[in-house]
């Protein structure tokens, strides 16, 4: 999708956002898909309009420190618009919600790399897809180019995915200038997030997302999946 969003003629200001946090199992796809699948299930229930996956939820998570995890890593990506995204795409026309899950998008003649990605399905379908621009986890993952500005019954939402807002700016600056109401921003960690010392991470999350509401005036959502 391109980086641009036209502001509908009427926008909605009431939004019940779901944010699911879960530990996904390492390198089991379809283990994880069948999770995610029953989460959608839930927030139904809960009259969740739009619902924020973890960053690389249909795998795992895969830093650089892991040569075994990099290969899964990749040897697992698929199409943005493959099985995972159909069979929530399904649940997203079923339930009339926006749905936003984090995976390893694969790269055609590639066996060695692959993007971060975060997929953005409406009830009609995907309406944009993010690859990760300032990527962290090793030289497997290919850095994206592209900003991702949805259009939505709410206006417009901008995506991120974890480094991408908490250490540079510009990202989150370029969405509010661009008209964004909402950015999300899914995340996730090799390690701890409230360890109780220096090696968790929740002390740099709640930080740097503080400094940009602050800053830039506008709310910013994420949600980290512990561990691998």
């Amino acid at each position: 999708m391109g980086a641009s969003a036209q502001q509908p003629a009427t926008v909605k200001d009431d939004l019940t956002i779901g944010v699911v946090n879960f530990h996904p199992t390492w390198g089991e796809k379809d283990a994880n898909l069948k999770k995610m699948l029953t989460f959608i299930d839930q927030a139904a229930e809960k009259k969740v309009q739009m619902l924020l996956f973890p960053e690389m939820c249909l795998t795992g998570y895969a830093d650089g420190t892991l040569a075994d995890g990099s290969r899964m890593t990749v040897a697992l990506a698929e199409a943005a618009d493959g099985n995972a995204t159909k069979s929530i795409a399904a649940k997203a026309k079923q339930y009339n919600m926006y749905i936003v899950y984090g995976l390893t998008e694969a790269i055609k003649d590639s066996k060695d790399t692959a993007y971060n990605t975060a997929v953005a399905i409406g009830p009609a379908g995907i309406i944009g897809t993010y690859r990760k621009i300032h990527p962290v986890e090793g030289t497997w993952c290919v850095p994206g180019e592209t900003p991702c500005l949805l259009d939505t019954p709410w206006g417009p939402v901008g995506l991120g995915i974890c480094y991408d807002n908490y250490a540079t700016p510009e990202l989150e600056r370029y969405y509010i200038a661009k008209g964004a109401r909402l950015i999300l921003n899914p995340t996730a960690s090799a390690r701890g997030y409230k360890d109780g010392n220096s090696t968790g991470w929740e002390w740099y999350y709640n930080n740097r997302l503080e400094s940009i509401a602050d800053r830039d005036g506008v709310f910013c959502r994420q949600r980290q999946p512990f561990g691998r």
